[in-house]
């Protein structure tokens, strides 16, 4: 018989207690911060009756099921708009969910890590190596890229109290594929399901068994191949979060269940390149039964709304040129050619409500807004005349009259705090990872 999964979650007895809890959930939904700096932040302001009061409607709402009448679009609106625009009180720090890079090894130093892979005693250096089997069927883009390598073991840190940390994962020894050079090591982790000092006990132990020739040199000149950015927000539905982003023309959804209509997962961008997605963590969680995950819980003991808005970055660097891990503080900004709009939209075309909940509102507006003609100020079916469907001029003016329709709700996003917090995150994790270069 399946073991029962029980999901982890901060209880929050009254709304009004919600401000003083905020930083034990942050906390544990990122580990890189500490509980007390993480409180210590969000005290700094106060979250408003109004905004309390919006959080009291969301809450009031069947669990993973948006409402769309007017008094729950503006209780969305104000939670959406006041942890964009003042993150601070809220305690919506950038958080690193995931990092991989590449480095290069010689012949001899595979070689080596191989041999103590095989046979090497890592209770000396407390670490516990488990060979990966590549069973990730519930992530397949993670399992094509491991396959790559000949060796792929979970690296995990022996605590004092013969506990284990959770799992870096390493890879080392690539198959020949034709066309395609591979580096030799890859490593891959969650950054924010470690603590600071965990994250540098790795590494140091790491150098310590001498399997590196240079282990800060190594790394030092490893690329970045992909980093996740992450905010989670709470008491907002997925589908009230329309994003759009400069240039990108593949928009997404998933439902989370087929029969019933509703997305709890939004995709923009290609799954194949740097990418956006909105989804519901909650239905993430207990879909995929994961244990890292924490809700919070209101005075019914049902959980808020928690939505998280992730930015996949596949960098490239400038000029064409991979990020090498040193570098990692240029990365873009994760609001870089983002718009978030106010889910008071959905107001405004009530005869869309069905395909906004289904397919996200900025997909449904980009295929209604075919319908629009060069003078067109709202939508018209049926005004197709005169041109192709695959006229780009007239296509452009179409998505250009329909953005311009919808400027008016666009959200004002703090960009000076996300940024600075996205920088100061990414220069903590490249200290951690380095940290035993100083001693």
């Amino acid at each position: 018989m399946a073991k029962q999964f029980k999901a982890k979650s901060i209880n929050v007895d009254s709304f009004k207690q919600l401000q003083a809890s905020l930083g034990a959930f942050r906390h544990l939904m990122n580990k890189c911060v500490a509980l007390e700096d993480y409180q210590t932040i969000i005290n700094r302001r106060t979250i408003s009756e109004f905004e309390l009061n919006a959080l009291a409607k969301s809450y009031s709402a069947k669990p993973q099921v948006p409402e769309t009448s007017l008094e729950f679009l503006v209780a969305y609106d104000m939670l959406l708009r006041s942890q964009l625009s003042d993150p601070e009180k809220w305690g919506l720090l950038p958080t690193i969910d995931s990092i991989n890079f590449t480095a290069s090894a010689t012949k001899s130093e595979v070689a080596a890590i191989t041999q103590f892979f095989e046979h090497g005693e890592f209770s000396d250096y407390n670490l516990v190596a488990v060979k990966d089997l590549g069973n990730h069927n519930q992530f397949l883009e993670e399992k094509k890229i491991r396959n790559y390598y000949r060796n792929t073991y979970r690296i995990r840190l022996l605590e004092p109290d013969a506990t284990k940390s959770e799992a870096l994962y390493f890879s080392f020894g690539t198959w020949k594929r034709k066309g395609k050079k591979q580096k030799a090591l890859r490593f891959s982790f969650n950054p924010a399901r470690f603590s600071n000092e965990q994250i540098q006990d790795i590494f140091r132990a790491l150098e310590q068994t001498g399997i590196f020739k240079n282990l800060l040199k190594t790394l030092t000149a490893a690329t970045v191949t992909r980093i996740d950015l992450a905010l989670d927000f709470v008491g907002i539905p997925a589908a009230m979060i329309p994003l759009a982003t400069s240039n990108v023309q593949r928009y997404n959804a998933v439902p989370k269940e087929p029969e019933d209509g509703l997305g709890q997962t939004f995709y923009v961008g290609s799954k194949s390149k740097s990418r956006t997605v909105i989804y519901n963590k909650i239905a993430k969680q207990l879909g995929k039964r994961q244990h890292h995950v924490v809700t919070l819980s209101g005075p019914d003991l049902n959980p808020f709304e928690l939505v998280r808005l992730e930015v996949v970055s596949i960098p490239q660097g400038n000029n064409g040129k991979k990020i090498k891990l040193p570098e990692l503080e240029t990365l873009s900004s994760m609001f870089r050619a983002k718009a978030v709009y106010s889910p008071l939209l959905y107001l405004e075309y009530p005869q869309l409500t069905e395909h906004f909940l289904e397919l996200g509102a900025i997909k449904t507006l980009r295929n209604y807004s075919k319908d629009l003609d060069s003078n067109s100020i709202e939508f018209k079916p049926n005004l197709r005349k005169g041109f192709s469907a695959n006229n780009k001029a007239m296509r452009k003016k179409q998505l250009k009259f329909m953005f311009k329709m919808i400027e008016k709700y666009k959200m004002h996003i703090n960009l000076t705090w996300f940024n600075a917090k996205q920088k100061d995150a990414i220069k903590k994790l490249i200290f951690n990872i380095t940290a035993f270069s100083r001693g």
